[in-house]
């Protein structure tokens, strides 16, 4: 619809989708803010270039979930985003070497 009215279209960032993701499992602020901050650091150090934001939100959530003790799944956090458990580890991965 944006084509045909000649709209710009942003493209979607990780930490668009968080918000989300976060709600359905009924994740706490605390914990959907600290996955926010991680979507932002893993933006500013170019971890997201080439990877669906889906699949970065996903590893943001779960690392953040990790971090405060909450138990969510893999499977849970990946099935809500439209992603795989692989993809998920792949990202938190990532994102564990930046944020040590």
């Amino acid at each position: 619809m944006n084509i045909e009215l000649e709209l710009p279209t942003q493209p979607i960032a990780a930490t668009d989708r968080i918000p989300r993701l976060a709600t359905e499992p009924g994740v706490p602020d605390h914990v959907r803010r600290r996955a926010l901050e991680f979507a932002q650091t893993a933006r500013e150090r170019g971890l997201t270039i080439g990877c669906r934001p889906s699949g970065v939100a996903a590893g943001c959530l779960y690392l953040a979930t990790q971090r405060v003790g909450l138990c969510l799944s893999q499977q849970q956090i990946a099935d809500t985003a439209g992603t795989s458990p692989n993809t998920l580890r792949n990202r938190r991965d990532e994102l564990l070497e930046i944020d040590t």
